[in-house]
């Protein structure tokens, strides 16, 4: 049986049940970018250039201490014999245990933290041997200037949840592709 590669976003396109999305995002099919989309990719870009540069996070975002960041850090980690997984780590500081996840657009951080995300990156970490205590959502809406910010604790419970839901959706998406003749 072929080895699947899934990330955080296939998995949500999956649950959601959006897969012609799903195609075009597992087959790097280019799809028209939105200007939220554009916005949001340059204020990345931007987060990770001052990072790289300055040690710290640009000061119209966070306050808060790096001391080795890793920013824009892509990871894959063999989830099962039949599914790899991949994601892209905004930053990683080894040295404070915590990750940090940006977000732009409308959408706050404490939607964010209900996501499956966090808990699947906490997953991966620990997969790849590397601790991690915590989790900063830092949340800018590029339309109104605004910045808000949650926190998630890591926790055995919450890796639990990201490996049933890694379970659950990978799943889906191989029943999917195998139906649709696309493996």
């Amino acid at each position: 049986m072929k080895k699947i590669r899934v990330s955080y976003s296939s998995l949500s396109l999956a649950e959601k049940g959006r897969w012609d999305e799903l195609v075009y995002l597992l087959f790097r099919i280019d799809r028209p970018i939105t200007k939220p989309m554009e916005e949001g990719r340059k204020i990345h870009e931007e987060i990770e250039e001052y990072i790289i540069k300055y040690n710290a996070f640009p000061e119209w975002l966070f306050k808060g201490d790096l001391v080795l960041p890793r920013p824009e850090e892509k990871v894959v980690i063999e989830h099962n014999e039949f599914v790899d997984l991949s994601g892209v780590f905004d930053c990683y500081d080894p040295a404070t245990k915590t990750l940090y996840e940006f977000k732009t657009g409308v959408q706050s951080s404490t939607d964010w933290a209900r996501t499956h995300q966090i808990p699947i990156y906490f997953y991966m970490l620990e997969k790849l041997g590397r601790e991690v205590d915590r989790a900063f959502l830092i949340h800018y809406n590029q339309h109104t200037k605004q910045k808000d910010w949650t926190v998630v604790h890591n926790s055995p419970s919450l890796i639990e949840k990201a490996k049933n839901y890694v379970d659950t959706y990978s799943g889906e998406i191989r029943s999917f592709m195998e139906n649709e003749g696309l493996i």
